[in-house]
């Protein structure tokens, strides 16, 4: 029947099983972004922001995307920041990596969970990063390159995808 799962014991015997409630998508919207953009140095900095707008007080938000780089950054381990409204910000909601030595392109996962975040309407989603210190450096050289920082990269373009899901 509809709304089952499939699941497995210990003795490796499958049985259909009722689904959980809850985890429906409320809402989604999808974004793109091919604007190349210089990143210059700072101790944090902002990356990309978006507008969502958030349409039930009780859900939780799931983030989802890929940023696209070029060339290198100064500095070892960057923190990567989500903030989403007037809410906390998180850290570590996407997987930095820098380039210390030769120019690269690069595509790098987003992923977010924010939950708790109850005001309802257009927001902003701000993306960025934190050294956590007094260091000033960059992630990166650029975001969403183009053939002009290497013929190989052709004009990269990153995406992001919200789900706004009832728990």
């Amino acid at each position: 029947g509809a709304d089952k799962i499939l699941t497995s014991d210990a003795d490796g015997d499958a049985t259909w099983e009722a689904a959980a409630a809850g985890g429906q998508v409320v809402n989604h919207t999808v974004y793109t972004n091919s604007t190349r953009t210089a990143i210059s140095d700072s101790n944090e900095g902002t990356l990309w922001t978006v507008s969502y707008d958030k349409q039930v007080a009780g859900t939780d938000l799931l983030i989802l995307g890929c940023l696209q780089s070029f060339g290198n950054g100064g500095y070892g381990a960057t923190c990567a920041t989500l903030t989403y409204g007037s809410g906390t910000q998180i850290q570590g909601g996407i997987a930095l990596l820098q380039r210390s030595a030769g120019d690269w392109a690069s595509g790098f996962a987003i992923n977010g969970y924010i939950s708790g975040h109850t005001t309802t309407g257009a927001q902003d989603l701000v993306m960025g990063w934190d050294f956590g210190n007094t260091v000033s450096s960059r992630p990166w050289s650029i975001l969403n390159p183009t053939s002009t920082d290497a013929a190989s990269c052709s004009d990269m373009v990153s995406t992001l995808t919200i789900l706004e899901v009832s728990t």
